[in-house]
């Protein structure tokens, strides 16, 4: 079968994850073409994985009748089936794809507007919390399924020097934990939280010979530096800015925590820090509540509780054998949404949309 997919963007931060996926679903039979903006980064990564790429800029996303770029790309490669990511490309593969009697799988990875989402045949959410909240906004439940985002699980896999060659850059000795997040800087991602929670952790016995390192760039910059020389926290917190590749600086860490204070659809840079082999802190938000099994696979806290963050990390700190426990568990757990068993149910659900043998719209 041949899938067109189409994701009206070029710089993608989880695009050589899809890619990967990509090349798994070409391994089990699915010809792949990409539409995406012009520009380098998503298209660049294509080039290099032999995946058919075409550049369609459009310049009106909420004018689908208007894309005659992406319309000439679709009518070029002849697909059978549309899958489409990110609101705009659902809007506007969605309005072609009825147009031309052509079924679409779209993927939501968000708490978004469902309008946009309307004329697909099937709604593929991220998560079960993503589905629910689509479901609730009036999508049909008939027409909605859950596929997980997926991860190359052996690119992740540990490498004991490069975490020690990034801890000599940052100048931690080998006793000390380095305790790391990572994320867009923004509201609703709870790292102002993080922060306070650090602070109290650090005046304790086990915290005391430790340091956070936050990887990651956006808005909130400023408040979070801010926040830290207010806590008199300078010195125990390390902001880097955006790394290009996460895999050493979670090689170099002991602990993760991701403590986002409201609903989070996914979590990819949880899933991450888990096929890294680090023990997990999470909040308890959707996404992150259907990675980690608690007390198995991490510890999950309630989101926006100061306080229970503080007492996951002291519990990890002290105790050596529950640290490499949880982090033998959460690397197995992550093996469950590796690219294998995403493209397999990603393949499964072409198959059966197309077996159905008519586009139904309600």
């Amino acid at each position: 079968m041949k899938v067109l997919h189409y994701v009206n963007e070029n710089s993608l931060s989880w695009g050589r994850s899809w890619v990967s996926l990509l090349e798994r679903l070409e391994k089990i039979g699915v010809e792949n073409v990409v539409v995406c903006k012009s520009g380098k980064t998503l298209s660049g990564i294509l080039q290099q994985s032999n995946i058919r790429c075409i550049k369609a800029d459009v310049l009106f996303a909420d004018l689908p009748a208007t894309a005659y770029k992406f319309a000439q790309a679709l009518r070029s490669a002849a697909p059978h089936l549309i899958h489409t990511r990110l609101s705009s490309g659902a809007r506007i593969g969605g309005w072609w794809g009825r147009k031309l009697g052509i079924p679409v799988l779209s993927t939501l990875d968000k708490f978004a507007k469902i309008k946009y989402y309307r004329d697909c045949t099937l709604l593929a959410a991220c998560s079960e919390a993503v589905r629910h909240d689509a479901i609730d906004k009036g999508f049909p439940r008939g027409r909605t399924t859950v596929i997980y985002n997926s991860l190359d699980c052996p690119r992740y896999r540990p490498n004991e020097a490069a975490g020690q060659e990034t801890r000599k850059k940052l100048k931690i000795p080998s006793d000390w934990l380095l305790l790391t997040a990572a994320g867009r800087f923004d509201e609703g991602k709870g790292f102002e939280l993080l922060l306070r929670s650090y602070k109290n952790f650090s005046l304790t016995e086990a915290g005391r010979r430790t340091k956070l390192l936050l990887l990651g760039d956006g808005p909130y910059r400023d408040r979070l530096e801010k926040l830290a020389l207010e806590l008199d926290m300078a010195e125990k917190v390390i902001m880097p800015g955006f790394v290009e590749d996460v895999r050493p600086w979670l090689w170099g860490s002991d602990i993760f925590v991701f403590p986002s204070d409201r609903p989070d659809a996914f979590g990819l840079s949880l899933l991450e820090a888990m096929a890294a082999g680090l023990p997990v802190v999470a909040s308890d938000c959707g996404g992150p509540g259907e990675l980690v099994k608690d007390g198995n696979s991490g510890l999950l806290v309630p989101p926006g509780n100061e306080s229970a963050i503080c007492t996951a990390l002291l519990k990890l700190a002290s105790n050596p054998a529950l640290r490499t426990s949880l982090a033998e568990k959460a690397a197995l757990r992550a093996g469950d949404f590796s690219v294998d068993s995403v493209a397999a149910a990603t393949a499964d659900c072409y198959r059966k949309i197309l077996s159905d043998g008519n586009v139904r719209y309600e």
